[in-house]
Parts: structure tokens; sequence; C-alpha cells
């Protein structure tokens, strides 16, 4: 990245002073615009207030030629790419909610020439691209369904590009990706049959890429291709664990409390309330659970509580969740944004104990 950000600097030096004399050049400014976000490229991960200086003048020079040229596809898709880069530059530092509008407006830029030309393969890509980021955004903050919509867009669009182009190895990566997302969509949602299916979709499709092994020294493939065998065993273990709690707790520790965590939520969902509070009390047990895992079960017997008519159970369960929520931010969970906007918590929301907790935490004691 240092010998990369030197060669930049150097040419985006002559860039500068090339676009200076030839102000009514459009070509010169956008080889200028391009130069500015390759310099903030090389800053993302080390430094992203230096990233956001040369990416917002990427973006200001961008909008303002797009401007003067309303129609032009390469100036729209210049800006679409501004936009998009200070949403990677939003969303690595945490600011979910600028990093969304940003992707939403890179969205329509692109959503437009695709419009203006069906044939135009590059902006469908682009768009596809632009769907997945916002997908990731939904995801991380619990909101499912809008995740779930963004990633069938997305695998819409991919569908179309791999079939213009069979031979393209980057338009079938693009695919299995695409498929691949939506399984973890179904992770997130507990659905594990379902999850397990795309993961398996994908990795066929993976593996006829790979047909004469043309991607077996490609990270890429290799790193997907890992990602996906890991997936598809999880899902077999979650089922065989829904069957017998001791396949779950004779794994490996760490394993053990995925597969515990898991079964705890998919009973909670089915309504089985008790085998679901068992099954999280084993996983406590461990007394090597993580805060996410901590977290979880907590969230788990939030659910357990509306399966339950039963008010000496509900109560049961819901001074358990607030008691687990409690240790899990003692071992370091710190999320507590996510933990004011989960869904998966609102049957314990109205509880005093929770509420009073959530006030000292707000207040910063714990």
């Amino acid at each position: 990245p240092v010998e990369a950000r030197a060669y930049f600097e150097q040419a985006q030096r002559l860039l500068e002073s090339r676009a200076q004399r030839e102000k009514g050049n459009v070509q010169a400014q956008r080889d200028l615009s391009v130069g500015y976000n390759k310099l903030g490229d090389t800053y993302l991960e080390s430094d992203p207030p230096k990233a956001r200086q040369w990416y917002m003048k990427a973006f200001a020079l961008s909008e303002k030629l797009s401007s003067q040229s309303r129609d032009n596809a390469e100036l729209k898709r210049d800006l679409s790419i501004a936009h998009e880069k200070l949403g990677d530059l939003d969303h690595i530092v945490g600011d979910i909610a600028s990093a969304r509008q940003h992707y939403l407006a890179s969205r329509k830029l692109s959503e437009e020439l695709v419009a203006q030309s069906e044939s135009n393969m590059l902006a469908k890509r682009d768009l596809s691209v632009c769907l997945e980021k916002l997908g990731h955004l939904s995801l991380e903050v619990q909101e499912l369904e809008e995740a779930r919509a963004s990633f069938e867009k997305a695998l819409k669009l991919r569908q179309v590009l791999a079939q213009k182009d069979r031979i393209n190895v980057l338009a079938g990566l693009d695919l299995v990706v695409a498929h691949a997302q939506l399984g973890f969509v179904d992770l997130e949602e507990r659905k594990y049959p379902e999850a397990k299916k795309r993961f398996v979709d994908a990795l066929d499709r993976l593996h006829l890429l790979n047909a004469e092994d043309r991607l077996k020294e490609d990270p890429r493939f290799l790193g997907w291709k890992t990602t996906l065998t890991g997936q598809i065993q999880f899902c077999e273990n979650v089922e065989k664990s829904l069957k017998d709690l001791s396949f779950a707790l004779n794994r490996k520790s760490e394993e053990s409390q995925g597969l515990l965590e898991a079964r705890a939520q998919v009973l909670a969902r089915q309504g089985k309330h008790a085998l679901a509070a068992e099954t999280i009390e084993e996983l406590v047990a461990l007394k090597i659970s993580g805060a996410n895992h901590l977290y979880n079960a907590a969230c788990a017997y939030a659910r357990c509580s509306l399966a339950t008519k039963e008010a000496a159970l509900i109560e049961k369960y819901g001074k358990r969740a607030v008691e687990l929520l409690q240790q899990a931010v003692q071992a370091g969970f710190k999320d507590l944004e996510h933990m004011k906007r989960d869904r998966e918590l609102t049957p314990i929301r109205k509880r005093s104990d929770f509420q009073a907790w959530m006030k000292k935490l707000n207040s910063g004691t714990k």
C-alpha cells in the first residue's frame, strides 16, 4: 500500500497539473477524480479520515461534472462510484445510516443507467454490487426482510449476467456469491435446511466453474470453497443437534457453543420452550460462552416467553433473559445500539428490570 500510495500521489500531481491546464477537458477532469479515488483506497483501512479527504475530492468533482451533463452515462457512473466509495468508508467506521444513504444514491444512479440501456452489462453488475452492499448493511442490523430483498434482486441481475457470458469466471463467481448471501439470511432466520440447500447449490456452481481446474489456485475459489463447505457441515450438525442434544454437547467446546445456541434458537421459534430453556442452560453451563453466545442465549429466552401463556414461565424466562444480557455485557458485548433495536428482545422490553438496566447502561454504568 505504501508503494502504491507513492505512485498514486505522483500520478495525482500530474493529473492535477493537466486538469488545471485543460479546464475544459472533461476526460482530464474525470481522470483526476479517478486519481483521487485511488489515493483514497490506499488510506481506507489504515487512515479513514485521510481516505475521506480524497474520496470527498473525487465526489465533489464527479458531482460537478455530472451536473453539467446529466445524460452522460460515463459521468453518471463516476458519480455512482463516488457514492459507493463513501458508503464503503462509512460502513468501515460504523456509520450505517450514512453508508446506506450513499449506497441508495449509488443504486439510484445505476438503476438509471440500466433503464437508459438494457444492454449495459457494466451498469447491471454495478447495480448488483450496490444491492449486495445494501443487503450486508441490512443483515448487520437484523433487517432480514430488507436484506433478503436486496440479495434476491442482486441474484436476478447476476443470473442475467452469467447467462450472457457463460465463460466469464467473474460473472460465475458473482452468481455463486449471490446464492451464498441468501443462505446467510436463512442462517440468521435459523432456517438451517434452507440455508444448507443454498450453500450446496452455491458449492455445486463453484465446482462447475472449476471443471477444468482453472481456479484451483485462485484465492477467491479457495476461500469460498472453504466457507461453503464449513457452512454446509454446520447446518448438518445443527440438524443432528436438534434430534439429539448429546450430539451438540459432545463436540469440541467452540463448536458445541454454536450448536447449542442454534438448537435453542430453533426450538424457541418452534414453541418448544422447555427444550429450548434446557439447551440454553447447557450452553451457559459450559462456562466458556463468549459475549455473543450469551447475548443470543438471552434472545432465545426472550422468544421462549412468547411460546407460553403461563404467567410464571413468562416471568421466569424474561428474568433469565435479562440476567444473560447483563452477563453478556460483562463478558464484553458492546453493541448497545444493536441491543436497543434488536427485535428479538421485543418480548422483554416492557419489563421493569430490563428498562432499569438499560437506563444504567445509557448513563454509562453496568
